[in-house]
């Protein structure tokens, strides 16, 4: 194994770059497909898909990376390190479980394929793969990939072989290679900030009950608010990360510019994931979380009349579904029945949404073809992932409206989306028309709301959040302070 390790690191260094990742990821996949098979035979059949498969999965990984950096050499650098991280996860379970394959390893996803797939499904996608009795083959797309048709539920979107167990051990991957981007994300100067507290809150709307955790930022002179009476306003964030991965620290970088431009308290949700935790989960939690930040606003020394959301892709997403959720609540609650206490005189007066999904009933297919640079899009394991994952059961409709916003009726939206609303979308992403659409229905009879559309030139999906550790991404500085200028304004707008 170490032999492996640096033969592919020599290579990299000799200036082979991306073959080496191929090369790493083709060694130790057949390594590990051998442990599993237990005979020459299986292992060859194994080998004779695994460097399709396995040259697939390292496009895909380069075509992450590359997705943030347009210098192919630190793309593939990243991506290797990513390997590397995976490989030494995979080492680490194999030491404290005594098992060949470690939760995380990529070995852990190939032995579920066996129990996953069909051998006629894959033959149908890749016809040069040899069919062997009793052998696995690469794992079909989503259906819509090939489609423009208009998924109306979740089993017209994904894949019905990849198990729920499958999706959780592909999630689990996916969170480790995020966790070292975003660790690159943090060292880019200047440094983001750390929370200046957690708190842990119990989930009351969501079918899953448990807790989540809320990270606070606060402003300057915040532990003297107490002394002084003092309440600030308050940005409540979603990150992002396809409902799947991602931590509510991910937003430090904008935090800073809400905290020293607003002088407002900016909490960012801890929301549960997917697929752990499929719709609406996230959402509820997102309710959840501002009903706590309202209820418990004296204590936090938060002002309930100036509150905003905020949220950056599936964030976005949530920053928008959020304030459908809370009203829906709100109606229920008014109910003298209901047994839930009262909600305090509060105000939600502004989303700002980045770069987000609206609406779930246009295909990825479709998204991808109709993007101005579809090959700077999110790569088809990533959507696929998030789809599998967070759009559960089959029978959930992509219309719903705390899915799909863009479908929410006029009085939905008239009633729980707050007056001003700010929306960014990027050039390159399969997202843009679908966020600018819902910009101009809210500015537009009968909704209108005072809204703020401005698109990113020349940036993919996520931009802002490159892996890159010497400099922030470009045009981060400019469009974080033009949010963060347009909030105070509002806020200061209620004196």
């Amino acid at each position: 194994m170490l032999k492996v390790v640096a033969l592919s690191v020599f290579q990299f260094v000799a200036g082979i770059g991306r073959s080496s990742v191929e090369f790493f990821f083709l060694s130790w996949v057949s390594r590990q497909a051998e442990l599993l098979s237990h005979s020459q035979e299986l292992s060859l059949a194994w080998g004779k898909w695994t460097n399709h498969s396995i040259q697939t999965v390292a496009d895909d990984i380069n075509s992450f990376f590359s997705h943030h950096f347009f210098d192919k050499p630190i793309a593939a650098s990243l991506a290797l390190l990513s390997t590397l991280w995976f490989l030494f996860l995979d080492w680490s379970t194999t030491m404290t479980d005594g098992c060949c394959c470690g939760t995380h390893g990529v070995c852990h996803l190939i032995g579920r394929i066996a129990e996953t797939m069909s051998v006629s499904e894959g033959a149908k996608l890749i016809p040069n793969i040899p069919v062997v009795e009793g052998i696995p083959v690469p794992p079909t797309t989503s259906k819509d990939e090939g489609s423009w048709v208009r998924p109306e539920t979740a089993d017209d979107v994904n894949n019905p072989a990849s198990s729920r167990w499958y999706l959780k051990a592909q999630a689990s991957a996916l969170r480790s290679g995020q966790y070292i981007g975003m660790t690159l994300h943090y060292l880019a100067s200047p440094r983001p900030p750390n929370p200046n507290f957690t708190l842990t809150i119990p989930s009351l709307l969501s079918k899953y009950k448990g807790t989540f955790t809320l990270q606070f930022y606060t402003p300057k002179g915040y532990e003297e608010a107490g002394k002084h009476g003092k309440r600030y306003p308050a940005v409540v964030n979603f990150h992002g990360g396809g409902f799947t991965i991602g931590n509510g620290t991910d937003d430090a970088r904008f935090a800073r510019y809400i905290l020293d431009t607003c002088d407002a308290v900016f909490v960012s949700v801890d929301y549960r994931l997917a697929p752990e935790y499929p719709f609406p989960t996230a959402v509820d939690d997102a309710a959840d979380a501002l009903f706590y930040i309202i209820r418990q606003s004296a204590d936090l020394h938060i002002d309930p009349m100036k509150l905003a959301t905020s949220g950056f892709s599936a964030g976005g997403n949530i920053a928008i579904t959020s304030t459908l959720r809370f009203h829906e609540h709100l109606k229920e609650i008014a109910d003298p029945e209901n047994k839930h206490s009262p909600v305090p005189e509060h105000k939600i007066r502004a989303i700002a949404t980045w770069y987000p999904v609206t609406d779930y009933s246009v295909s990825r297919a479709e998204k991808r073809a109709t993007c101005v640079k579809p090959e700077h899009t999110l790569p088809p394991t990533m959507t696929n992932l998030f789809d599998g994952s967070y759009l559960y059961p089959g029978d959930l409709k992509m219309s719903h409206p705390w899915l799909s916003p863009s479908r929410a009726s006029d009085e939905e939206l008239k009633a729980a989306i707050p007056e001003n609303v700010l929306v960014y979308t990027c050039e390159w992403d399969m997202l843009q028309k679908e966020g600018e659409a819902f910009a101009k229905r809210l500015a537009a009879d009968p909704l209108n709301k005072t809204v703020h559309h401005r698109m990113i030139p020349g940036v993919p999906h996520g931009w802002d959040k490159s892996p890159d550790p010497l400099r922030p991404a470009i045009h981060t500085q400019e469009v974080y302070t033009d949010c963060a200028r347009k909030l105070l304004a509002i806020f200061n707008a209620v004196d």
